[in-house]
Order: C-alpha cells, then sequence, then structure tokens
C-alpha cells in the first residue's frame, strides 16, 4: 500500500511528463504510457533510497552495539555504557542513543522518548531495550549481545543478495546510458536521420514509443533486481 507522499510524489512525476510531453509530442494518451513509466521509476528510486537509509540504520546500530556490550559484560550502568559507546563510534545512531540517555537521566522516561522519532527502526529498537534493562535490570549485556549478532547474520545475507543483483544492476544501468545517449544524439546532433525525429509528427512518435520502451524497460530490470535482493 503507497502512503500519501508516495502518492503525491507519482502523481506529481506523472503530471509533470505529461505537461512536457504534450508540448513536446502533442498527444495526451500517447504520452501516458512514458509518463506513467517515470512515476513508477521515481517511487522506485524513492523506495531503493529508503533502502539505503534501513542499511545505514543497521550498520550504525551494529557498530554501537559491538561497542558497547564488552561494557555491559563488565557490569558498567547501561546509560553510562551507551553513553560511553556513543563517544567512541560517533554515527547518527550513536548520537541519538546519546541523546536519550543524557535527557533520561534528567526528565522522565515518557517525555525523553521524544528523541527518538525520527530514528531508524533499529536505533528505536536499542532505545526501548535500554529503558526496559534500566527498568528490570538483570543481565543487561545478553540482549544487546544478541541483537548484535542478528544484525551481523543480516549483513552477511544482504552481501550475498548484493552479488547475485549485480548483473540486472549492470543491466539496467546500461540500458539508462543507451536511452541517454539516444536522447542526446537526436536533441543536439545534426543531419537527415536526426531532422527525421526531431521535425516530423511520425519521428516524434517512434521517439515516443522508443522511450517508453525504454523506461519501462528500467522500471521491469528494476523491480527485478529489488524482488532478488529481497528473496
Amino acid at each position: 500500500m503507497l502512503s500519501r507522499q508516495s502518492l503525491l510524489i507519482g502523481s506529481s512525476v506523472a503530471g509533470v511528463a505529461t505537461v512536457f510531453g504534450m508540448a513536446i509530442f502533442g498527444n495526451p494518451l500517447l504520452v501516458l504510457p512514458l509518463a506513467l513509466g517515470l512515476a513508477v521509476l521515481a517511487l522506485q528510486v524513492r523506495a531503493a533510497r529508503q533502502t539505503l537509509a534501513s542499511d545505514a540504520d543497521r550498520d550504525e546500530a551494529l557498530t554501537l552495539l559491538q561497542a558497547v556490550t564488552p561494557k555491559l559484560r563488565t557490569g558498567m550502568p547501561v546509560d553510562a555504557a551507551f553513553l560511553l559507546a556513543a563517544s567512541e563510534t560517533r554515527s547518527a545512531t550513536a548520537n541519538i542513543v546519546s541523546r536519550y540517555c543524557h535527557r533520561a537521566n534528567y526528565v522522565l522516561p515518557s517525555a525523553s522518548a521524544s528523541v527518538a522519532e525520527d530514528a531508524g527502526p533499529l536505533t528505536r529498537a536499542i532505545i526501548a531495550m535500554i529503558r526496559s534493562s534500566r527498568e528490570n535490570g538483570g543481565d543487561i549485556a545478553t540482549p544487546f549481545a544478541n541483537l548484535a549478532e542478528m544484525i551481523e547474520a543480516d549483513q552477511r545475507l544482504r552481501r550475498r543478495r548484493e552479488t547475485a543483483t549485480l548483473h540486472v544492476r549492470a543491466q539496467a544501468n546500461g540500458l539508462t546510458v543507451i536511452a541517454a545517449l539516444v536522447v542526446l544524439s537526436i536533441v543536439f546532433g545534426s543531419g537527415v536521420s536526426v531532422d527525421y525525429f526531431r521535425e516530423t509528427t511520425d519521428g516524434r512518435l517512434v521517439m515516443l514509443g522508443s522511450l517508453s520502451v525504454m523506461v519501462w524497460g528500467y522500471v521491469i530490470l528494476s523491480a527485478l533486481n529489488a524482488r532478488i535482493g529481497h528473496a
């Protein structure tokens, strides 16, 4: 299910592409496949960026957990251990956790929870575990060590998936380069063959159809790449 923001982004891209396409090609129905393809492509790019942000959250969380686990095993209080580990690792996740630990010592835990509103899911999970450890006590090192082991196993699996998708990504990137070269040669080139695409209705329709096929080809390859990566 697409979020409201994703729908807004897709609709905006499709609308802008339709307006520009009508100005160049003159037929909104023929431009529609290209506009829809660009909208889907924009949503794929947004999803890829969100995946990269999630990966960064995992990497930073793992670094912080690996730094804090030895300190917890020595019996250091959970807040002090995370504050010291955060000062050593220095990442966005470490900064958020550090701010939470600082605030938790001076305000109510419910008020300090607002620090994690913009954090990633793993960062929020770490903060929830810190709060639980502070309230319940007991063996506080083992849960954080287990979480670090889970993240590390996930990273190994992620690296294998990335290796498996190299060929598909190379095909998609090659398709993009070819499309860009074709468009640039038509726009800036000279000669009778290029004039055909720029100055005749049939030529512009051929170019529109080619661009639509290329965009949807990239969309399909990107979707296949994402499917392999999440298999």
